[in-house]
């Protein structure tokens, strides 16, 4: 149940030789591990597994808000801190990231291997590549897009003269790089386009046997080029900041 991880990896370094006291983050991720234990639990309903999945991931969001934010403050500012095992700020960090991003393999894992291949035994699927649907299910997609996406989705152009462009915290951004077609190839302009928080997060196509559940921005990606008129898009990327 525990995907091969093997919790000595991090119970060890813990509890250094001469420290009284666990390490308060360290300590935390392991409880993240017990937490994601549970979405590995196939004696569980696969709806709780993906519930416990959720959890363990907005608990990470909790973790890098707080605790990743406040150690970065020591380590911006050049301040003394030590945790309870002994490390200073910028060591600690290092340790801190490398099992963070254990955690983080192990969520992906979890949720491509683990309970993505069991969804249509349970009558529904995540579409993420459109091709998989009809054309007439294709041609409906566009029509939501175009009557209810198109209209509340705004392009931000990456800031290049007055700082850093500010983007919302925990919310999926597509950036887009383009150039326009009169243009020269090498004139390319970064764009940020928010994914819509004020409607639902999948639309939903219902079939005999099968409900499709197609991700906003898999739809926002597809149709982007009727957001960029007379533009050529280059390339696009899915992030979130945290």
């Amino acid at each position: 149940m525990r995907d091969n991880f093997k919790a000595d990896n991090i119970t060890k370094p813990l509890l250094p030789q001469g420290r009284r006291y666990l390490s308060r983050d360290m300590s935390w991720l392991m409880f993240a591990q017990r937490v994601l234990d549970q979405a590995y639990d196939n004696t569980k309903t696969i709806y709780d597994q993906l519930k416990f999945l959720s959890i363990s991931a907005d608990n990470l969001d909790e973790f890098f808000m707080i605790r990743i934010g406040g150690l970065h403050n020591y380590v911006d500012y050049k301040q003394v801190w030590i945790d309870n095992s002994g490390l200073h700020a910028v060591p600690f960090r290092e340790k801190l990231l490398v099992e963070i991003q254990e955690l983080f393999q192990r969520q992906q894992n979890c949720f491509i291997q683990h309970l993505v291949p069991g969804f249509k035994r349970h009558g529904f699927e995540i579409v993420t590549d459109i091709k998989k649907l009809s054309q007439k299910q294709r041609t409906t997609l566009r029509a939501y897009f175009k009557k209810t996406l198109l209209p509340i989705l705004t392009p931000v152009i990456a800031s290049t003269n007055h700082g850093s462009t500010v983007l919302a915290n925990k919310v999926l951004v597509m950036g887009v790089v383009t150039h326009y077609l009169t243009s020269m190839k090498g004139n390319k302009k970064l764009y940020f386009v928010q994914i819509p928080q004020n409607i639902s997060r999948f639309y939903t196509i219902e079939q005999h046997d099968c409900v499709y559940f197609i991700p906003l921005e898999t739809i926002v990606r597809e149709y982007l080029d009727m957001l960029f008129e007379r533009t050529e898009i280059l390339s696009t990327t899915l992030f979130r900041i945290t």
